[in-house]
């Protein structure tokens, strides 16, 4: 079934995330809570919200690969071209990130960012200019929530703005790749 995104929906949830708000919104995988990805004071908030156990990293969405470059270094051409041309939604952990918080990282340093391939997500970013937490739309312990009706109403009345998009989908969006690369490029699949 298609869903249309209107431009207003994107305005609002904007909005909110630049005034360091949480939003509820679908991605290209599962329904998420959202907040700017720069703003410490913003993912303590979701860190509270969910519960979430100190030291656990967040998974980032940008826009392009053109953003990604921005903030990790080192992307090794295979990478690069394995995003180009892979058809589900891959999230990369990249050892060695700039201009994010620590808030973010992983007790090693690391980030796991995924270049967004839904184009809600996409003009979202866009909109921004700088990525997007994501991270599952649940309290830390509970199952995610593949459908806005699995989302829990302490989730939803939580959050600044809760997104129209997808609302009335029942359509199942599997879980991201993740997968972790070395210096010479060689990939490790995590999650498949």
């Amino acid at each position: 079934m298609y869903h249309t995104w209107i431009p207003e929906d994107i305005e609002r949830a904007a909005d909110v995330i630049k005034t360091g708000g949480l939003i509820l919104y679908p991605t290209d995988t599962i329904w998420g809570i959202g907040c700017n990805a720069t703003n410490p004071d913003a993912i303590l908030k979701v860190s509270k919200l969910k519960n979430r156990p100190p030291g656990k990293s967040f998974v980032i969405l940008v826009s392009s690969i053109e953003m990604l470059k921005s903030y990790a270094h080192d992307i090794h051409p295979r990478i690069e071209t394995l995003l180009e041309y892979h058809k589900q939604p891959l999230t990369i952990i990249y050892p060695h990130t700039t201009s994010l918080p620590e808030e973010l990282k992983a007790p090693d340093g690391s980030i796991a960012i995924r270049v967004t391939m839904d184009s809600f997500c996409q003009q979202l970013i866009e909109q921004l200019g700088y990525p997007l937490l994501s991270t599952s739309a649940n309290v830390a312990g509970q199952p995610p929530a593949n459908t806005f009706g699995e989302i829990s109403s302490h989730i939803i009345t939580a959050v600044n703005y809760v997104c129209k998009y997808r609302q009335g989908s029942k359509e199942y969006k599997a879980p991201s790749v993740i997968a972790t690369f070395d210096r010479s490029g060689a990939i490790d699949i995590i999650r498949e």
